[in-house]
């Protein structure tokens, strides 16, 4: 596997399937797969891919409908939880939670680094 950022040099992270190990039997990960009930533990713990079933997604209207009038805060006396999807991009979300809904967005954005 080659690295998706090799300009970066000062840290590094390694993301294995366990088809690659030498100590699971490809025909148990098969039988693992055949009779799971929880596709998304098999795909993100045995396959190392990440994954969500769709019924499960987030639609954007559902994150838009949690961020408020008054534009993004550039700070928050917290607690706050973050989201980070890691791609090509960073996909960052910063919420907390909020008495009367689910939750409330204190900031959302993409970047490169």
């Amino acid at each position: 596997m080659g690295a998706k950022k090799p300009s970066i040099t000062e840290k590094r992270g390694y993301h294995y399937s366990q088809l690659f190990s030498h100590y699971v039997e490809p025909g148990d990960i098969l039988h693992q797969f055949r009779t799971t009930d929880n596709l998304t533990d098999f795909y993100n713990l045995k396959i190392g891919n990440a994954y969500v079933e769709a019924e499960n997604r987030l639609s954007v209207q559902e994150v838009l409908s949690l961020c408020a009038d008054h534009g993004i805060e550039s700070q928050d006396l917290g607690p706050c939880y973050m989201g980070v999807d890691q791609g090509k991009d960073l996909h960052v979300v910063i919420g907390k939670k909020h008495g009367q809904k689910a939750g409330k967005i204190v900031h959302i954005g993409v970047y490169r680094d």
